[in-house]
């Protein structure tokens, strides 16, 4: 699996708000999980006024699916060939995401009614057996649940409104604005407990939030699948852009030094605590 952190900057500050989103390198390929120098950070749009970047947790191919027909369905929306289609907001953004989840469901269920010569109208006209029917009622569910399940969307980015975060969950969306940050993927768990432990401020500005998504991203490394490679965007009102490897560096080494720190500060108390509690003993 994977994590991908995405954290809101300067919230309330409709000038100068942003957002920062991370994520691991960790690519899984059905059974196989390697580092790689591939990116599961994609940007879907990068207009005057409208930013969104989208990272995902799953197998490679089906994120390299969805992102695709995700940016197909964008252009096409943004190129009038879509009748009542807008794109003026982040959220129409994620919502274009929803539509191209359950667009993914519904064509892996008419490939299952291939053999029989039928297709979904078919099957919502009921001119076909009860079996079928039955079949076809419980192909769809056993699909959209896994799909569902193997493909976690986070979108951010920034419009006229702000600095945004969505999550694509179980066939639509979620906002997160209010929170300031929002994970998926494996490290999802470890990753938001960070932020949330460390009470996360999305007020505060660029520089806390690329460190704190950093850190959060660090500490869902001891998750399953999730590697210790990192990329990244930084989102704001002018461009969308990405996170160089020598600010990485300097992010890890400084978070790498908090952490053993940290871990020094605990030995002392404990031995602080030993010494005075095996006093109180005698």
């Amino acid at each position: 699996m994977t994590v991908v952190v995405a954290t809101i900057y300067d919230k309330g500050n409709r000038e100068n708000s942003g957002c920062v989103i991370v994520a691991d390198k960790m690519l899984s390929y059905r059974d196989i999980a390697v580092e790689t120098d591939g990116s599961k950070l994609h940007k879907l749009i990068d207009l005057p006024g409208l930013k969104a970047v989208m990272g995902a947790a799953g197998t490679a191919e089906l994120i390299e699916d969805f992102s695709q027909r995700l940016q197909e369905n964008i252009e096409s929306a943004l190129s009038g060939k879509v009748k009542k289609s807008e794109i003026k907001t982040v959220r129409d953004v994620v919502k274009l995401g929803v539509k191209t989840l359950n667009e993914m469901v519904k064509e892996s269920v008419e490939s299952f009614l291939v053999p029989y010569g039928k297709s979904l109208n078919d099957v919502f006209k009921q001119n076909v057996p009860t079996d079928l029917l039955t079949f076809v009622g419980r192909t769809i569910e056993d699909n959209r649940k896994t799909l569902y399940r193997e493909l976690e969307v986070l979108i951010a980015g920034r419009d006229s409104y702000g600095a945004h975060i969505f999550k694509i969950e179980e066939g639509d969306y979620v906002p997160t604005d209010s929170v300031g940050y929002d994970a998926v993927g494996s490290g999802f768990e470890s990753a938001n407990w960070t932020l949330m432990h460390q009470s996360y401020d999305s007020r505060k500005e660029l520089p806390y939030s690329l460190f704190m998504s950093s850190y959060a991203k660090i500490n869902a490394e001891e998750s399953l699948g999730v590697g210790t490679r990192t990329d990244g965007f930084i989102i704001n009102g002018d461009d969308i852009r990405e996170i160089r490897d020598d600010e990485i560096e300097l992010l890890r080494s400084k978070i790498d030094e908090m952490i053993r720190k940290e871990k020094d500060m605990k030995d002392d108390y404990f031995d602080l605590f030993k010494n005075e509690y095996m006093e109180m003993r005698r």
